[in-house]
């Protein structure tokens, strides 16, 4: 069974009650709605998946081929050739896995309790996930994959992963949401996460604007004053040429 998502025209939706997993654990919902892993963002390292779940939770016997744990995620990885070295957990809770699995396979982890659906309100999560990725991305200088998952890895991470994008990369917020919707295989559900996006495309490009009018007026302001400086200096020469004539007369 391959991971990776499947084209819109293959893909079937779940709509049937979520039952519960093994010792009466509830499937988070909506989980089986997605496919588990995308692809990584085409141009990044950024590879988005829903959360791993302990085996455990899906030991129904209904649900053993839609399992999906880390060691599933770890083999998918090897067997594509790619290598995940970081993942940042977006969920709000620590109920889905044990997150010292991803230590003892060698992968740097870090947690953002991020609540659902207001992400796009959150500039301390959004400064801190831009300052872990940043972090590893310069003392990581490899093919290394950044994983990053929230429950069903779509609105929370394809908004953290575009405002990164949005931010560092200065790529615009519609090229980001295209490249990480391609990658994940759904759209990003939450409007407003787009809205905002573009919103802070708009105040970047802004605030750029005003940079650089501000940079072209204090060279401007410059080159008066050296012209300035200039002109007095050559004033100031020649009434000393004119006095020491006068003198020589």
């Amino acid at each position: 069974m391959s991971y990776y998502h499947y084209n819109d025209r293959h893909r079937h939706r779940h709509t049937e009650q979520l039952p519960r997993g093994g010792g009466g654990k509830k499937i988070p919902d909506r989980w089986l709605k997605y496919d588990a892993i995308g692809d990584n963002v085409t141009g990044t390292r950024f590879l988005p998946f829903k959360t791993p779940l302990h085996s455990h939770i899906c030991k129904n016997s209904n649900l053993r081929e839609k399992s999906f744990d880390i060691e599933i995620l770890l083999q998918h990885a090897r067997e594509s050739g790619k290598s995940i070295g970081l993942v940042i957990d977006l969920t709000n809770t620590d109920k889905y896995y044990n997150s010292s699995d991803w230590s003892r396979n060698g992968i740097d982890y870090i947690k953002i309790r991020c609540p659902g659906h207001e992400v796009h309100e959150r500039e301390d999560v959004v400064q801190h996930f831009n300052r872990i990725v940043d972090d590893y991305v310069r003392s990581h200088n490899d093919d290394s994959l950044i994983g990053v998952h929230c429950t069903h890895g779509l609105n929370r991470t394809g908004y953290l992963i575009c405002r990164y994008l949005v931010e560092r990369e200065k790529w615009s917020a519609q090229q980001a949401i295209d490249a990480f919707e391609y990658a994940r295989g759904y759209p990003i559900e939450r409007g407003q996460y787009k809205t905002k996006l573009a919103a802070v495309e708009n105040r970047l490009a802004q605030t750029a604007a005003r940079t650089e009018v501000m940079e072209s007026d204090s060279v401007h302001v410059g080159a008066t004053l050296q012209e300035k400086t200039l002109t007095e200096k050559t004033s100031q020469s020649k009434v000393k040429n004119q006095k020491d004539e006068d003198k020589t007369v």
